[in-house]
């Protein structure tokens, strides 16, 4: 069989490029050869034989015959001449190209007939007569689950003579075209080894295996002890024990081998090629690998195909400087073995072993699936998002599936965001992660041995491995990769209220009021959808009321507004009547149906919509243009970027999408719906970059960027920017929320991971829906949620249309109190948040960690009681914490002055900083315009280092100093050089309690620190 293949992006301007190259050949039992061309756009087969040359063509799986050739010597055509008919066949565009072509090949009589459907299998019949012969023809095309399977041809000599017809038999036959699902191969003599369960690698994932589709692609099969259950459309995690695959890889099974290995001057360049396809379509049989020593410790592992170029993510990483002295060894197989490699941590590092394909499931590498699996040194998994479900992951069979999608958090289960980073915790407490730069649906696949399996369906292998040795280390690495999280505003560290059914500007300010009324600190409020005029983006409803109005309040009060914008534009208003579709249309900034083709139409809540292409350079043109107009009246603080997985109400278009390999691709991971569009739009949706095949994960972020700099040119301030979904480095624009999570206790424990989670991921700005979005809360529910969320990054409460009130008031004067309390809490510790987020953004460190981040030793546990008025609060001995008095807004607490909170460790030290701005300019690290200042407390003295002092607009008064684990009733008290006796006006508690507390108030110790 000869495959003759190029692809859709390749050019066909001239006829001397190489649109073509050959895979394989072979022929049948009776000497008839089958050429097949795949050109992306069309797919081309060549039938040789008795004379005729039968030329099929259809877009990609639909089959639409349109041309057929006799050919004088058929075994003489060679590729070239294939290669160069092919090309004059598609760039003329004709169907009747006789006059286009070498003289050997003359049009022929065609007809084509297309027969009835059922159950899977479809026929097409051809049939036809050469030009100036008695011979006749009739070819019919089998194609069962859209591949073609069979064709089966008949051929008939009438009215010849003797001679003529005994070199024409009549003659019928039936013959398979190649089908690279099940490409069959001879079982291994490997499968009577024994292979553990735990050490099985799944030949087969897309659904439950049979013994004879795990033969037909040369794999073993063994029933395990428990079989794994079936595969339904929801789940994409699966925990289950019964996990084990009955089908499983054997230790021979053919894949790529080593050729030619050189050095680079930082790493390793091999060449890897196979001489077997696999069982999947379109292998990629040639490929370049490279290793990189990028710095010390982090290592680039490329994998490409060298003829071709294939989607790869856009992402400003870092120019590799090159290791000097790398942390890590790469050991590569020998020339002419299978490809496999290792990668360790050198011997100074105690040579840990991190990845080991040897032994695991074959690599592979086909026009739509990649496969990479690897052993790995410890079952402690981490990150993996985004998921719903422990911090610590299981790797008893479990399953992450990434295809960003509009879903109620919910475990096993593909959710908004994609980010394939893992963080491993080793046996002897040091970290790495591994981070693959794809954006392509996937899969990632934990299991016991401990191992994992990294399956995705386009783009190339990008990997990054980070060796720590810290966790913290770790997430510092990964996000000098993807890009450090962005510097908030600091009224955006305060509490936000929002509820969808505000329904009204006087409602909304109602609530406000009820909190300022009550004590209860606000600075962000909020509007959902309800805001528009009917669900149209950049409109303001007739009855919601004065929209301006309300924020000029809310900005009188020192507080900040922040409103929901959708991406999609209703493409059905009045032309001229609504400028965000009509200038869009006028840009040419919308995704398309097609390459040429009208924009893509869906629906979401204003109903028939358009998209725009946040991949094209000119949208940030385009979104600006709009957020501006509409800040003229209504001027906005921070954007609420919702349903931009793409949501979408239904699937792929209101028109359908087609049928080609992008939509039904022969492997899909096991993402909710069973389908790559289900819910989204069509992955043959045309963007700037490429298909939503391939950008799909990457709309959220490329959106935030937008919405980002459009804050940024309108405001002149700090943009801040919450966005659902999300990619690998979308922290570098803005937060994320967890999305429509409900009003149960099960969603307030998951929100602990999920916070923790995306933290490692770079995004430091995130939280959940306080109270819970969906179902009714209770007052204890609500309680304990505001209790938990006042330490989240970003906290919100917010709720669904219809559900009962649940703002911190909305359950009488108790719970008001309690909400008071807790978020004074807040308030108080604002400063060090705002360091905290400071060092994100500067050094990558993590706003919220994990305790193993800190300790990876359990130490004895201490149970204590926790009622509803308070929380318990715990502070690490050896810190310094910088607080300041709470008020009502951040605008009133940063006119209060500065206390100190030190907790002494055992052995009566600490340390600790504060990061200081005026909280909304842009670059004030980069350009100096801050204060930083170093606490640090030995031998019973407290000591303050100003390292910059570019920070001058309002006065830094420390008023107060507190201090945990004071050994010793103290009777004298030094400040600036300044003694104080405890009869002297110096106010000095002293509790002698498990925890002792020294607390110093006085008129000149406010002027101990002062960075006038």
């Amino acid at each position: 069989m000869m495959i003759l293949m190029t692809r859709q992006d390749m050019s066909y301007d001239d006829a001397d490029e190489p649109l073509v190259a050959v895979t394989g050949i072979g022929n049948d039992c009776s000497g008839e050869t089958v050429k097949m061309a795949d050109t992306g756009r069309w797919t081309v087969v060549l039938l040789v034989s008795f004379g005729l040359l039968t030329l099929v063509c259809w877009r990609p799986w639909s089959y639409n015959v349109f041309l057929q050739f006799s050919v004088n010597e058929p075994s003489r055509i060679n590729e070239s001449q294939l290669r160069i008919l092919m090309y004059k066949l598609i760039a003329s565009g004709e169907e009747n190209s006789k006059d286009k072509i070498d003289d050997a090949v003359n049009v022929i009589e065609l007809h084509m007939q297309d027969e009835s459907v059922k159950d899977g299998h479809e026929k097409l019949k051809v049939t036809g007569k050469h030009e100036n012969s008695k011979i006749t023809f009739e070819n019919d095309f089998e194609i069962i689950d859209g591949q073609p399977k069979k064709i089966h041809y008949h051929y008939k000599a009438e009215n010849v003579d003797k001679n003529e017809k005994s070199k024409v038999k009549d003659k019928s036959k039936s013959m398979n075209v190649v089908d690279k699902h099940e490409n069959t191969k001879k079982v291994s003599f490997q499968c009577n080894d024994p292979i553990e369960d735990n050490a099985r690698f799944d030949c087969y994932p897309e659904d439950i295996a049979t013994k004879e589709k795990c033969v037909a692609r040369g794999c073993c099969w063994k029933p395990a002890l428990k079989r794994r259950l079936d595969r339904d459309d929801e789940p994409s995690v699966s925990e289950n024990p019964e996990g084990v695959p009955w089908c499983y890889y054997p230790s021979d099974f053919p894949g790529y081998t080593v050729q030619n290995t050189s050095n680079l001057p930082y790493g390793i360049r091999t060449e890897i090629t196979r001489s077997t396809p696999s069982y999947y379509p379109r292998d990629i049989m040639d490929l370049t690998v490279e290793f990189t020593y990028e710095t010390d410790t982090r290592l680039r592992l490329r994998i490409v195909d060298p003829r071709n170029p294939r989607f790869e993510v856009p992402m400003d990483t870092p120019p590799p400087p090159g290791s000097q002295n790398p942390q890590y060894e790469v050991h590569l197989s020998d020339y002419n073995q299978p490809f496999n490699f290792l990668i360790s941590r050198n011997a100074e590092n105690n040579s840990t072993v991190l990845m080991d394909t040897q032994g695991a499931a074959p690599f592979m590498f086909a026009e739509q699936y990649i496969q990479l699996s690897s052993f790995l040194p410890s079952p402690y998994v981490y990150g993996l998002g985004e998921h719903r479900g422990p911090l610590l992951h299981s790797v008893n069979w479990t399953r992450f599936s990434m295809w960003n999608r509009d879903h109620l958090p919910q475990r096993d289960t593909n959710l908004y965001g994609t980010h394939p980073l893992y963080l491993i915790m080793e046996q002897d407490g040091r970290s790495h992660g591994v981070f693959l730069l794809n954006s392509n649906a996937m899969d990632v696949v934990l299991q016991p041995s401990p191992a994992v399996t990294w399956r995705t369906i386009g783009g190339i292998l990008d990997m990054y491995v980070f060796f720590g040795p810290t966790p913290s280390d770790v997430i510092q690495q990964y996000t000098e990769v993807v890009g450090r999280t962005f510097m908030p505003p600091y009224w955006s560290l305060g509490f936000h209220l929002c509820r969808w059914g505000y329904m009204t500007a006087n409602k909304t300010m109602d609530v406000v009021n009820k909190l300022r009324q009550a004590g209860i600190p606000q600075d962000v409020q909020w509007n959902d959808i309800d805001y528009m005029e009917q669900h149209l983006d950049f409109t303001t409803g007739a009855t919601f009321g004065d929209q301006s109005s309300l924020v000029r309040e809310l900005h009188a009060r020192g507080m900040h507004y922040v409103m929901i914008v959708d991406p999609g534009i209703s493409s059905i208003q009045k032309r001229g009547s609504y400028p965000p579709y009509d200038v869009g249309l006028q840009m040419g900034i919308f995704i398309l149906a097609g390459y040429f083709g009208k924009p893509l139409v869906g629906k979401v809540w204003p109903g028939p919509t358009v998209f725009p292409d946040f991949t094209n350079p000119q949208s940030i043109e385009y979104w600006t243009m709009m957020m501006k107009k509409f800040h003229v009246n209504v001027s906005f603080d921070g954007l609420w970027i919702d349903m931009n997985e793409l949501s979408n109400f239904v699937d792929g278009s209101v028109d359908g999408c087609s049928s080609d390999h992008f939509e039904n691709p022969p492997f899909v991971p096991g993402i909710s719906g069973g389908s790559l569009r289900s819910r989204t739009i069509c992955a043959t949706a045309f963007q700037n970059l490429s298909l939503a095949y391939d950008v799909h994960n990457l709309y959220g972020k490329f959106e935030a960027k937008a919405s980002y700099e459009a804050l940024k040119t309108i405001r002149g301030k700090r943009p801040f920017v919450i966005s659902r979904s999300t990619y690998a480095g979308s922290g570098v624009y803005g937060g994320h929320w967890s999305g429509d999570n409900s009003a149960t206790y099960e969603d307030m424990y998951y929100s602990i991971p999920e916070i923790l989670n995306f933290n490692m991921f770079g995004i430091s700005m995130i939280g959940a829906d306080i109270c819970g979005f969906e179902l009714n809360t209770s007052e204890e529910l609500c309680t304990r949620w505001h209790q938990l969320g006042a330490f989240y990054p970003f906290t919100r409460n917010h709720n669904s249309l219809g559900l009962r009130a649940q703002d911190p008031t909305a359950f009488g004067p108790v719970m008001s109190k309690r909400v008071a309390d807790v978020l004074s809490i807040r308030y108080s510790l604002l400063p060090f948040l705002y360091t905290l987020f400071h060092k994100s953004h500067t050094y990558g460190d993590m706003v919220v960690k994990p305790l193993f981040f800190r300790c990876c030793q359990m130490a004895p546990n201490v149970t204590l009681t926790a009622s509803l008025d308070k929380i318990n609060l715990h502070i690490s001995g050896g810190s310094i914490i910088p607080m300041q008095e709470p008020g009502l807004t951040t605008s009133d607490s940063r006119q209060n002055g500065f206390k100190l909170l030190i907790a002494l460790n055992t052995t009566g030290e600490a340390s600790g900083d504060l990061f200081w701005d005026d909280g909304e300019t842009i670059g004030t690290y980069e350009s100096g315009h801050y204060n930083y200042i170093n606490f640090t407390v030995q031998k019973n003295t407290l000591r303050s280092v100003v390292k910059t002092a570019g920070y001058k607009d309002e006065p830094m008064v420390v008023s107060k100093v507190i201090v945990f684990g004071v050994p010793h009733s103290p009777t004298v008290v030094t400040v600036q050089g300044h003694t104080t006796h405890l009869n002297t006006t110096l106010h000095l508690r002293y509790e002698a309690s498990f925890v002792r507390s020294l607390v110093c108030t006085s008129d000149f110790l406010s002027q101990w620190f002062h960075t006038r």
